[in-house]
């Protein structure tokens, strides 16, 4: 079969990301009458010494591995960064990961020391979950900690039995402080079900003499609800919870941004981390999770997630290396190894613009991330808002 032109060219650009630069000669040989690669041609040629650069920018594979299952929620909560406030299914042709392509994750784990089912739809929506921790295997789910994230509708009373048998280490629910920008749309009946879907597993765990799961819960926080924020955690910790995530409500338009706190985003930081410093020396750990202020912690500026995460939704062959909008330029490939990917010249460039952390050097995607900054991330998202015609990252 006659390799397309758009696919020559992808091939090359996949080779020189590899710094495979025998084959992206052969490839550049196809090429040469293409008025923009001409150029390139002559370049490349007149190099005759041609090493791969930033080598010592080479890293470890992932630590996490996070992996999407379902690409549909049904339960449209106005806040939610995939869309789906606004509509049930991400992508028109699949609705959900099957099994027979999760089992390409599997070479992923080799390294890994955690894997989280996680993403843009609701977990338990995917038809194939059990089939997934089937393919993973006995041995593999003890080896590696797996951890769960539903917003707890679809959790009933046979599911959770098998889940607790399967040694799955971790549940992260989404239940907030009561809000109509929140989990559930302020809905009680909704937070007052969650709670018993908690209750359930830990009866379960009783009756089947198990430490696991633990709990995690996902707290939205929105000008509303964190005037109650001190009473959830303490319902939490009632309720045997192991660790609150707090996240920020992101606005995905003006209308719902004098709800969330990003306009006092300072101040709100403030009153957040004296609430946090209560549970400091308690048996339940709080943290915020939309990145790392220098308000909120001593923590380096460094990006936690670069090169320690892999992300996958849908394709397999295409991880997304860490929690936001940054997307290598080329998938991964049989003809390389995964450790040959994951320290591609692409990889080996962020890790150092991520290192040198001078202005101008990190990616577009990383620009305002909450990651850095939170303070920064209100203001980049606030401008967003206001001139959405010249949004890089709608959604985001």
């Amino acid at each position: 079969m006659q390799r397309s032109l758009q696919q020559t060219k992808e091939d090359f650009h996949s080779a020189l990301c590899y710094d495979d630069f025998s084959r992206a000669e052969t490839l550049l040989e196809q090429l040469t009458e293409e008025d923009d690669f001409a150029l390139l041609y002559t370049l490349f040629h007149k190099v005759t010494d041609k090493k791969p650069l930033l080598k010592e920018y080479t890293g470890e594979m992932p630590k996490t591995i996070c992996i999407s299952p379902s690409y549909t929620c049904k339960l449209g909560c106005e806040f939610c960064l995939a869309g789906f406030a606004k509509q049930t299914k991400a992508y028109k042709d699949e609705d959900y990961l099957p099994a027979k392509e999760f089992k390409k994750i599997l070479p992923w784990l080799e390294e890994a020391e955690s894997l989280s089912f996680c993403g843009i739809g609701e977990t338990l929506e995917s038809p194939d979950m059990f089939n997934y921790l089937e393919i993973l295997g006995e041995e593999l789910r003890k080896k590696i900690p797996i951890n769960i994230v539903s917003n707890t509708i679809l959790l009933n009373k046979e599911n959770i039995k098998k889940f607790v048998s399967m040694d799955i280490r971790a549940f992260t629910f989404s239940i907030d402080s009561i809000s109509p920008l929140g989990h559930g749309a302020g809905n009680s009946t909704f937070q007052e079900k969650a709670w018993e879907k908690v209750q359930w597993v830990q009866e379960e765990k009783k009756r089947q003499k198990k430490d696991v799961p633990y709990f995690l819960l996902n707290s939205v926080l929105t000008k509303e609800n964190i005037e109650t924020l001190a009473e959830h955690l303490e319902v939490a910790h009632k309720r045997g919870i192991n660790k609150v995530q707090l996240l920020l409500m992101i606005p995905q338009e003006m209308r719902f941004l004098n709800l969330s706190l990003l306009p006092e985003i300072e101040e709100n930081l403030k009153r957040i981390k004296s609430i946090i410093q209560k549970w400091e020396k308690s048996t339940m750990e709080v943290e915020l999770i939309n990145g790392q202020s220098p308000i909120m912690s001593d923590v380096s500026p460094h990006c936690s997630k670069i090169g320690n995460e892999a992300s996958f939704v849908k394709d397999l062959n295409h991880p997304i290396p860490c929690c936001g909008e940054l997307i290598l330029p080329h998938k991964a490939m049989p003809e390389y190894s995964l450790k040959e990917y994951w320290n591609s010249f692409s990889m080996r460039l962020i890790r150092y613009s991520h290192d040198s952390l001078k202005e101008g050097d990190s990616p577009v995607a990383c620009t305002g991330c909450a990651e850095f900054s939170i303070e920064t991330f209100a203001k980049v998202k606030k401008e967003r808002l206001k001139h959405p015609q010249d949004d890089l990252y709608e959604g985001y």
